[in-house]
């Protein structure tokens, strides 16, 4: 009896050894099997919870695709990814470098975490994402066409280290208020944040080298071009910052709060709708007595309504602006003798010393300021932003300058002797 019973546990137990190494044998088989198929550009195949499409042999590289080619991209809803994402640095031996083309478009990702090695985020890839509420993307260089557009919830987004933001990439995001813009932008597509209703705040890395913010405005580095104009900035006048000499496309889309809008004397350029969308503008004025001085491309003022906006010019040039075809739909063209720009209260300013071999100080008692620094004849020789408090200025070659400080409350203009 006792012999029996020995013979049956050692017949059990070698089952269980059996067992053991076949299913070892099978999920080998099954991790070398998926590691050593050869696999060719633009195959596609599921793993974990998302699926993958080559786009490189050599070197091997993936990106986050859907599971059909074209759309319906899914068979049903419960195949598609939702909440929480977290995007593999490889997968099978090959690098996840983007997130392909209508990836996760009409998706319940709520929130979204990628490697350093996704570069490329594709058109429509996140497009109408309704859950999806802040977007931190650090190692992307790349969003492309409609990429996160109509994001219902989407509010904050933060953009470290983005090359090239295309069009309407974050268009019609209507609760998108805040954007940060990190140094290495090199290049923003003029519809990449079209018709978002709430923006008010644009901030931009100091040391890029291509764009600028000024009180939450987009411009060049120059400050030549005037390149996005919030929508949901709320003052109801702007000052459009001398210096200035073009108005970007679709720059200016503010409908709800802006009534009046100053051109600067410099401006020669409004883009195609630069202006197109500024329906509460009940005032516009131009300082330039040459009507035909402005190069006005397609649709540049859209909506506005030409029978409640007044178009304020230089006294004695009314006649002129009424026959130039670019400005004639305008009902009220109104001589502006009493156009006037207001005079800073100089109580506080100080600039020093005056003259000089060109070094100053400007003590500063406004918040935010542009300085615009000209000489005797009118010539612009630079522009620069001014803080409250001491600001250095420089200025290398002898002669005799005007200073104008702006702010969006008025200006006061102050005579400047750069001695040899």
């Amino acid at each position: 009896m006792t012999i029996i019973i020995k013979k049956r546990s050692i017949v059990k137990r070698n089952q269980i050894y059996i067992a053991v190494i076949l299913y070892a044998l099978f999920m080998n088989f099954s991790v070398i099997s998926k590691a050593q198929v050869r696999y060719e550009k633009g195959d596609v195949f599921f793993e974990g919870k998302l699926w993958y499409r080559v786009t490189s042999v050599s070197p091997p590289e993936v990106e986050v695709t859907t599971k059909n080619s074209s759309a319906p991209y899914w068979d049903n809803e419960a195949e598609k990814p939702s909440g929480r994402i977290e995007v593999p640095e490889t997968v099978r031996g090959m690098t996840v470098t983007a997130i392909g083309d209508y990836a996760f478009s009409e998706t319940n990702v709520s929130s979204l975490h990628l490697p350093a090695t996704v570069t490329r985020l594709g058109s429509y890839a996140f497009y109408r994402c309704n859950s999806l509420f802040f977007l931190n993307i650090d190692g992307v260089e790349l969003i492309d066409e409609a990429t996160f557009a109509e994001c219902k919830i989407l509010n904050e987004v933060s953009l470290p280290s983005v090359k090239v933001i295309w069009k309407d990439a974050f268009a019609r995001c209507p609760d998108l208020s805040k954007v940060y813009i990190g140094r290495y932008a090199l290049t923003i597509f003029s519809t990449a944040f079209n018709e978002c209703k709430f923006l008010s705040k644009i901030s931009v890395h100091p040391e890029n080298e291509r764009f600028y913010t000024f009180d939450n405005i987009l411009f060049n580095k120059k400050e030549t071009s005037l390149l996005l104009y919030p929508n949901y900035k709320s003052e109801h006048e702007y000052r459009i910052p001398e210096g200035v000499t073009a108005i970007g496309a679709h720059a200016i889309n503010n409908k709800v709060f802006l009534k009046t809008l100053y051109f600067p004397t410099t401006l020669i350029l409004l883009n195609d709708s630069a202006l197109r969308d500024c329906r509460g503008l009940t005032r516009l004025v131009s300082y330039e007595p040459e009507p035909n001085h402005f190069q006005l491309n397609d649709n540049v003022f859209g909506n506005i309504d030409y029978e409640k906006c007044e178009l304020v010019v230089p006294f004695g040039t009314e006649e002129k602006y009424r026959n130039a075809a670019q400005w004639k739909k305008f009902k009220y063209i109104i001589g502006g003798s009493n156009v006037k720009v207001k005079e800073l209260d100089p109580s506080g300013l100080r600039i020093y010393p005056n003259p000089s071999r060109g070094e100053y100080w400007i003590e500063l008692p406004w918040e935010d300021a542009r300085l615009c620094v000209y000489r005797e004849t009118g010539e612009i020789v630079f522009t620069q932003s001014l803080k409250k408090g001491k600001n250095r200025l420089y200025i290398d070659t002898p002669g005799v300058y005007m200073l104008r400080i702006e702010t969006g409350e008025g200006q006061i203009t102050r005579k400047l002797v750069v001695h040899p």
